[in-house]
């Protein structure tokens, strides 16, 4: 009786002990995960070369590696060769769907927000008509299938 009384407080040690090794490795492992921009001085992060985004990595002293497109710097991320991407959010939501599954996890939050434009001559008889039609597509109730179809969110 006492040897089976001393099995089982053995083997309640032993899963105890296991349990508690197991806990701690999970833990530090969710704690590694990328939150955030703060986040990246300890990663290795992958970019395309002569954009914003290596401009930003650069300004901020984070590690990074240069890839000749979005597609191979995500796959560089699923593959396990660097830990995040910082790139162009709209561009990597696009890419993102196509990536089946390897697709990544987009953080939410904007490092520095870019905005874009249509540059023409000022007296250009263009520019009235281009600007009704750019507001009348992105007003219309088609607007948001669009964004969903091309980029996966509303």
């Amino acid at each position: 009786m006492v040897a089976l009384v001393w099995m089982f407080a053995g083997l309640i040690m032993v899963a105890s002990f296991t349990a508690a090794i197991t806990s701690s490795l999970t833990v530090s492992n969710l704690q590694y995960q990328i939150q955030g921009p703060d986040d990246l001085n300890r990663a290795n992060v992958a970019t395309i070369a002569n954009t914003a985004s290596e401009q930003y990595l650069q300004d901020q002293r984070i590690r990074h590696q240069l890839y000749p497109d979005l597609t191979s710097a995500m796959l560089s991320v699923a593959n396990g060769e660097t830990d995040a991407v910082v790139y162009d959010r709209a561009l990597l939501q696009y890419r993102n769907l196509q990536l089946g599954d390897k697709r990544l996890t987009l953080l939410p939050g904007i490092f520095q927000q870019q905005l874009y434009g249509l540059a023409l001559p000022s007296e250009s008889p263009l520019r009235g008509p281009m600007s009704e039609q750019i507001l009348e597509v992105t007003e219309s109730s088609g607007w948001k299938d669009i964004i969903r179809r091309y980029l996966g969110r509303e």
